[in-house]
């Protein structure tokens, strides 16, 4: 059977088409990838350390200290004025804010 040419054109630009598909694979610091994302969960409970805000230009540091920790929540504390206690999600906090040092890592010393 022969098609009309423009049939024949809708045809072959159908063949054309690339057909695309998810590549499954690679895990988020959520789900137990790189840790490299989430600094705050690989300090141990105790630690005292220095952040910044990614998007801050001020270059004002914030004095930290971790209390307690979870994989989905951690308790910070800052007396920075008052004694305030954070509840922190670790993944969104380590998105806006960038480790500038560890001042203890929790040691009695």
């Amino acid at each position: 059977m022969n098609k009309l040419p423009l049939e024949q054109e809708e045809e072959e630009e159908k063949d054309r088409v690339v057909k695309l598909k998810v590549i499954e694979g690679g895990r988020t610091a959520r789900e137990g990838g790189p840790t490299e994302t989430n600094w705050l969960l690989a300090l141990p409970e105790g630690a005292i350390f220095l952040v910044k805000e990614k998007a801050s230009t001020s270059g004002i540091l914030q004095e930290l200290e971790l209390l307690q920790k979870w994989d989905n929540c951690c308790k910070l504390y800052s007396d920075l004025n008052q004694e305030i206690y954070l509840w922190v999600d670790p993944f969104d906090f380590c998105r806006k804010h960038s480790l500038v040092k560890v001042i203890n890592n929790g040691d009695a010393d």
